[in-house]
């Protein structure tokens, strides 16, 4: 693995003399945004994404510098865990509200294709820019309007893989509208060699379609008015794990999700509001085994902004959610609750210095939820950025972990805590160097462990867990002639550790959290022209523990290329190979990952 590093890193070296330079967007932009402080990431698609169309947001996630995703497999369940929190400790937004299950307390980024948001923004801090707040960072991802009028996709590849998708933009006058498809399949009976046992996985089929559309209606130069509608369906079977020979599991998932959203700009305030209803339907099956979850959300929200002066601006927001659990799961009775969430900030900003102070309390019957406060500042110093980050953070139970029978607590408290951040950010010549600490204690940790009197499994506040580390990356662009070089390196070291011994999962005291690697780290290469793409990326991750086992260290390769050529209409035909060397490895202990996969596509793009 050195020597592949190596090779991505000698660019950086050997370009280095040369002096003229253009900021090229990479395949994958992860940059912050001009209007935000540097806790938010802008991770938007350019016109060489083609190759995007069949990977979910887990996929396109784990190629970004500090993120773990733990997945089970190809199209299946996938979570998120971001410098050593757990995965219901990130909050998942859609236009600026929450899609995560109420019940899980998660969101499957399995089910989310990148492909459907021209951009979202990532917080791995405990606070983003725009005021969003999780213990473990947010994602929110953004439905907006693209710049061509229509497009076809075309993905196919091995074990079953086909990916189609459409989409449509129209704009007349003062009414603009958008619609995007996808359909994908995969058979994934990819062979794998566990410990020299040559098997072929098995129950491993899945199936999605998912459609998206938005209308945008502008009333006056000030006002506009909004509707987003999501639907999803999806069927995957569930394969065995090593230790199994077979299995006949399979989940079924629906979801309709629809916004109605209004803005107002004034001269000096900004008025948004949003009213958002989720429906989600999940329905496990296996021998013996039946389980239906059904739930309703139901959001209002209003952004008030008001720009007091040229350096200080007023942020208050107000979130109204209504949660209700179906009656139809034995586990889980029927149930109904409110919840109230408000959002005061102050920004400042002045030439070469921004902050912003925000408090937020959210209510909730039967619940102490703590006062959550966080502070940022943010000073330039000619070609180098600073960043502070104090925050209070929590993350109330789910409804799983308070109701499900056997083994909920009504009794849970939130998970509560403290984050720091410092970052530096240097810009010089060709190169952008970035370093940033972190550190995060939080109390009242929920674990699901062993009953000591039932035989069953309960939730409980057993854990206190203390995550830090450092971040390192350094980016290189170049152009030669016609020719340009995008090059990045990067390495995260995360401590994520209990601070009380743990019997089950058995963790001692100070050691490291399960499915938590303590060192990452990232390398790639690209070379564009006008109409070609040579793109190569190279990702180790270090050895973590399991439940039961302990899961070895592996690196992955991929290479991706394209070629655009016009008849009349842009055409963009891609090739790609993911895990290029064929490594066999698992994420999930017991699970095993595919190993080469070869995948052809195109697209066809009407501007």
């Amino acid at each position: 693995m050195k020597y592949l590093f190596l090779f991505i890193g000698i660019p950086h070296l050997l370009m280095a003399q040369f002096q003229d330079s253009l900021n090229l967007d990479p395949v994958l932009i992860s940059a912050n945004r001009n209007d935000e402080l540097l806790s938010e990431e802008y991770i938007e698609k350019d016109k060489k994404t083609v190759q995007f169309l069949s990977y979910n947001l887990g996929e396109i996630l784990a190629q970004n510098k500090g993120i773990y995703i733990k997945t089970y497999g190809p199209s299946h369940s996938s979570t998120p865990s971001i410098r050593g929190a757990s995965g219901n400790q990130t909050e998942v937004l859609w236009n600026g509200l929450p899609i995560v299950s109420p019940t899980l307390g998660l969101q499957d980024l399995s089910l989310t294709p990148f492909n459907f948001f021209k951009a979202s923004t990532l917080s791995k801090s405990s606070v983003s820019g725009n005021g969003n707040q999780a213990i473990g960072g947010s994602i929110d991802l953004r439905s907006e309007f693209e710049d061509y009028k229509a497009s076809v996709d075309l993905a196919m590849g091995q074990y079953g893989v086909l990916d189609v998708g459409a989409a449509f933009n129209l704009k007349k006058n003062k009414i603009q509208g958008q619609t995007k498809i996808i359909a994908s399949k995969a058979t994934n009976d990819f062979s794998y060699d566990p410990d020299g046992l040559n098997r072929q996985q098995t129950n491993a089929a899945t199936n999605q379609i998912q459609v998206l559309q938005n209308l945008k209606y502008r009333l006056s130069s000030k006002m506009s008015l909004g509707i987003d509608y999501w639907f999803l369906t999806a069927d995957r079977k569930i394969p065995p794990t090593l230790a199994q020979t077979s299995s006949e599991a399979k989940q079924e998932d629906l979801s309709h999700r629809i916004i109605l959203q209004s803005r107002f700009t004034g001269k000096k305030i900004t008025l948004n509001t949003s009213l958002g209803y989720f429906l989600d339907e999940q329905l496990f099956q296996d021998v013996n085994l039946i389980s239906n979850i059904k739930t309703g959300n139901g959001y209002f929200r209003a952004i008030y902004t008001h720009d007091i002066n040229n350096e200080l601006q007023f942020n208050y927001s107000s979130r109204v959610q209504s949660i209700q659990v179906f009656p139809v799961n034995e586990a889980l009775d029927g149930y109904q609750e409110w919840r109230q969430l408000n959002d005061v900030a102050l920004r400042y900003k002045k030439k070469n210095f921004s902050g912003r102070l925000g408090i937020k309390k959210e209510f909730l019957k039967n619940q102490k939820i703590p006062l959550a406060s966080s502070l940022q500042v943010e000073k330039q110093i000619s070609k180098l950025k600073l960043k502070y980050l104090l925050a209070y953070n929590y993350r109330i139970p789910s409804i799983n972990d308070r109701f499900w029978k056997p083994g909920g607590n009504p009794d849970l408290v939130p998970e509560q805590g403290w984050s720091q951040e410092l970052m530096m950010h240097l810009n010089f010549h060709d190169f952008i160097f970035s370093v940033t600490g972190f550190n995060r204690k939080i109390d009242q940790w929920i674990l699901w462990s062993p009953s000591s009197d039932k035989p069953w499994w309960e939730a409980n506040n057993i854990s206190k867990v203390w995550s830090r580390g450092l971040e390192t990356s350094l980016d290189f662009t170049k152009k030669l002639n016609k020719i340009a070089l995008v090059s990045t390196i990067a390495y995260q070291h995360i401590r994520s550790t209990s601070e009380f011994d743990l019997e089950l999962p058995r963790i001692a005291k100070g050691e490291q959290l399960i499915y938590t690697p303590a060192h990452q780290a990232q390398g790639s290469i690209s070379i564009n022209t006008k109409s070609q793409t040579i793109r190569y990326s190279h990702s180790f991750m270090g050895k973590s523990t399991g439940i039961n086992e302990e899961i070895k260290a592996y690196q992955l390769g991929n290479l991706f290329m394209s070629h655009e050529q016009d008849f009349g209409i842009p055409v963009t035909i891609f090739f790609n190979i993911n895990n290029l060397f064929n490594h066999q490895y698992v994420i999930i202990e017991r699970r095993p990952m595919p190993g080469r996969l070869v995948k052809i596509g195109l697209q066809l793009k009407l501007n």
